[in-house]
């Protein structure tokens, strides 16, 4: 990725994988670059959250890229 929104990108892997990912309006479209690996979703969303201020949250199958909370 090369400045991609980051809802964009989610979208890819969410697609990739069969999954409903959400990410709030607040950070869909904070900048993400970088390679990564489209079948390695776990991977993605740990720099993801290393990256930017967001945070995942998993509830069972359900995926939430919000807002890091300070």
């Amino acid at each position: 990725f090369d400045f991609e929104p980051l809802g964009s990108a989610v979208q890819r892997f969410a697609r990739y994988h069969g999954r409903t990912i959400e990410v709030s309006p607040d950070v869909a479209r904070l900048e993400l670059g970088g390679r990564f690996k489209l079948d390695e979703l776990d991977d993605f969303l740990r720099d993801v959250a290393k990256t930017l201020p967001v945070q995942v949250l998993k509830s069972g199958d359900h995926l939430r890229i919000v807002p890091r909370q300070q």
